[in-house]
């Protein structure tokens, strides 16, 4: 009798340590995806460097959208993918799309430019970044729909009421995804 006590004890501590475990990998997931969105947005604003540095050589150019492209990109270079702050990556990424329309502006006025392979070529890497940040939104929801729901499933629910406390992640919303980077995810 004590044999099958200790027996199921041992099961039940196993199974505690699985289900943690479980619990840990998600998160982990949910982290190292949010991490991967940081990096395409901070990959997508190298590239735009790429423009800059061009139309550099067009001596009309605007000096506040060069210095709004260097603030951008030092200020996303500085997010932390420790812990994440979405809330910082939305204003951002919103300022970004305002400086790209006046890039584009700008670039209206030199047709040299507008037509030169170089900036044909860095526009066309953007679009690249902008779907890379989408795959990786899409990657992003998927970890948190599978962290949330191993938390909130039974019998992982009660055992993370009681011992865990994880709280549920937030997720890119469709609408918010088609758009750019506009999402708070709660990581903590």
């Amino acid at each position: 009798m004590t044999s099958y006590l200790f027996l199921a004890t041992l099961i039940a501590v196993f199974y505690l340590i699985y289900l943690y475990n479980g619990i840990i990998r998600g998160k982990n997931s949910c982290k190292r995806a949010w991490a991967d969105v940081l990096t395409y947005s901070q990959q997508k604003l190298k590239v735009v460097s790429k423009i800059e540095e061009k139309t550099k050589e067009y001596k009309d150019f605007e000096e506040s959208t060069l210095k709004t492209i260097v603030e951008l990109r030092s200020r996303v270079a500085s997010i932390s993918k420790e812990k994440p702050n979405p809330g910082l990556l939305e204003a951002l990424n919103k300022e970004m799309s305002k400086a790209m329309s006046a890039l584009k502006v700008s670039v209206e006025e030199y047709p040299e430019l507008k037509s030169s392979d170089l900036y044909m070529r860095v526009m066309k890497e953007v679009s690249e970044q902008e779907e890379n940040v989408a795959a990786a939104i899409v990657i992003f929801n998927r970890n948190v729909e599978g962290f949330n729901n191993n938390i909130q499933a039974f019998p992982n629910v009660v055992l993370n009421k009681i011992m865990f406390k994880e709280e549920t992640i937030n997720s890119f919303k469709t609408q918010e995804a088609e758009k750019d980077v506009e999402f708070s995810p709660n990581l903590g």
